[in-house]
């Protein structure tokens, strides 16, 4: 889209004052000399086209745009910290001393002192009315925490080293009103326990592949037996810690890659070309970093339980996130699909004893699961400068931990709320239509061959995986002593099967 005779403002246009290398804003804003107020959408990002009325008085003043921005464009602590390491205390102070009671003020003034660590020469307010920091309108927020110095209610959904931020989208409204864990519960009260808990037991299984296959890994049979006590520890586990992640990274790497803290070096995520090159897809925060970022990525995992925010909200922005930080050299990608798991169990939003088998919904898309991680990588690689040695080794200049502090995981939550819905209406369901077929059919079997179990599943599985018949090879070596009358009576049975709900 070109933007002739277009003046930039907000957001834009302090990019551009102040030449910010930063993740773009999911909407950019533009005056227009002539024409009236309209949007227009490129991909998922919103351009907003305002008319002359909205003309800033100077154009290029710093605190006007980020009045600007804070009032129509929502917030972007990213953008907003890095202006602020381009301004001075004093003018930040001027701006306020002048300006004190005004609702855009107050909150430019509490931010840089929120985001900056750093506190003014100003007196606190003594009087006036507490106002939200974010729209609860527009935004998913928390309980507010009363800050007296600029009588602000800080309703964030987290902290000054950590704070995600989910807009309220039409999409999103949507996929709250079906209520998914009032569907999956109801949908298991039609089965019998017995049942449910068979269907338990292989959807903790398939989740697990699931979760290793996206990795483009095999796990032992002792990992994975492993990660589904992991998976089912989740529900009773009472609070996550840094300890606990710890641990949990034991259970999905190997011994000799076991942490006892969080990673020292600067990771990457890279693709060798060949042998003398590599190309590198995302770069994490700097170490140092990393410490500040988990804690707080922590604390707002429990502020948002606390505040009763919606489960699948809380899961995106805490998942997505953890896995953006990379805080360990290796088992992110599982763990961040672990934590999924853990806070929809955490708030019962899964049935209890049942995992949603999320990591296979991902997996059967793997195209849609990387283009979504690509939202936020991709515009990143494209303002982070790097070097690598020969040893493969990575530096990087402008590595701001700000880049991964403050996402928008808006697209991450509709992603989420998608995945979950495929997996109730689809998976959940088949899997427990799968288990009463078996039953019917092996007792059909059993009425034609009282064969061991053992014996039943070998030749129900090798008559499918070969489209309803059993191949002679296959007959000759396991089966050599059933009849021929017997052999098709069997094939029979199970051509009989319903194919909508059998694996293939």
């Amino acid at each position: 889209m070109e933007l002739p005779k277009l003046q930039p403002i907000g957001y834009q246009a302090l990019i551009n004052l102040f030449n910010l290398q930063v993740v773009p804003h999911y909407r950019s804003s533009y005056v227009s000399l002539t024409g009236a107020k309209r949007m227009n959408k490129e991909g998922d990002r919103e351009i907003h086209i305002y008319p002359k009325s909205y003309q800033l008085s100077e154009p290029n003043d710093s605190f006007l745009n980020l009045e600007f921005a804070i009032k129509h464009e929502g917030m972007n602590f990213a953008i907003i910290t890095l202006v602020f390491e381009h301004l001075s205390k004093k003018q930040i102070t001027n701006y306020v001393v002048n300006q004190i009671h005004g609702k855009a003020q107050r909150k430019i003034w509490y931010l840089f002192e929120f985001l900056m660590r750093k506190k003014l020469s100003v007196t606190d307010l003594s009087s006036g009315n507490y106002i939200d920091l974010l729209d609860s309108k527009q935004y998913y927020t928390c309980n507010p925490i009363k800050i007296k110095r600029q009588r602000i209610n800080d309703n964030l959904l987290g902290f000054s080293s950590y704070c995600p931020f989910v807009r309220r989208t039409p999409a999103l409204a949507a996929f709250e009103k079906k209520h998914f864990d009032r569907i999956a519960k109801r949908l298991l009260a039609d089965y019998e326990p017995l049942i449910t808990q068979r269907a338990a037991a292989y959807l903790y299984t398939k989740e697990t592949l699931s979760s290793w296959h996206i990795e483009h890994e095999e796990p032992t049979k002792m990992r994975a037996l492993n990660f589904v006590k992991l998976l089912r520890k989740a529900e009773t586990l009472k609070k996550l810690t840094k300890k606990e992640l710890i641990q949990a990274q034991h259970v999905i790497v190997e011994s000799r890659f076991a942490e006892s803290d969080y990673r020292t070096s600067q990771n990457y995520i890279a693709e060798m070309v060949r042998i003398d090159y590599s190309q590198i897809h995302y770069i994490s925060p700097s170490p140092k970093d990393v410490p500040r970022l988990m804690n707080d990525l922590l604390s707002s995992l429990e502020r948002m339980i606390e505040s009763g925010v919606s489960p699948v909200i809380v899961a995106a922005a805490i998942s997505f996130g953890f896995v953006f930080i990379h805080p360990f050299e290796d088992g992110n990608g599982r763990l961040h699909r672990f934590l999924i798991h853990y806070i929809l169990a955490k708030n019962s939003f899964t049935p209890s004893g049942i995992v949603f088998p999320i990591s296979a919904i991902m997996l059967g898309d793997r195209k849609k699961y990387d283009q979504v991680l690509e939202h936020f990588s991709r515009p990143l690689m494209d303002i982070i400068t790097y070097n690598e040695d020969h040893a493969g080794v990575i530096s990087t200049q402008n590595n701001n931990a700000a880049f991964y502090a403050y996402l928008d995981y808006t697209a991450y939550a509709e992603y989420l709320f998608t995945c979950i819905a495929k997996t109730i209406e689809a998976d959940l369901r088949k899997e427990l239509d799968f288990i009463i077929q078996y039953d019917k059919i092996k007792k059909s079997m059993q009425e034609v061959v009282d064969m061991p179990d053992k014996q039943i599943d070998l030749l129900m599985k090798m008559v499918v995986q070969n489209n309803g018949k059993l191949a002679r090879a296959k007959r000759e070596k396991f089966f050599d002593s059933l009849t021929d009358s017997e052999i098709k009576k069997i094939e029979a049975i199970i051509q009989s099967r319903n194919i909508d709900v059998w694996p293939h």
